[in-house]
């Protein structure tokens, strides 16, 4: 079963790094919200911003992504939604 998962990650996983920020001290709650044109993605960052603040920090991990067969009307979301959301 190992080697079926080893062979997975090699094909798909990304091997590089994203993020260049190092978390804070205290981050406490990662939350990955995965976004394959998804138009609902904008509230439920609002639903996660209405949030009661815990005592530790939060970091939202918003992946945007379509695969390279994607027409161009879902590359252009994925795009707008990039720009609109980027921080």
């Amino acid at each position: 079963m190992h080697s079926k998962i080893a062979r997975y990650l090699d094909r798909y996983a990304f091997q590089g790094s994203l993020i260049d920020n190092r978390p804070r001290e205290d981050l406490g709650i990662v939350v990955v919200v995965p976004c394959y044109d998804e138009p609902g993605v904008f509230e439920t960052l609002q639903s996660l911003a209405d949030c009661a603040a815990p005592k530790c920090s939060v970091e939202v991990i918003v992946v945007i992504n379509h695969p390279g067969h994607a027409g161009d009307s879902v590359t252009a979301r994925s795009d707008a939604t990039f720009e609109k959301i980027k921080c």
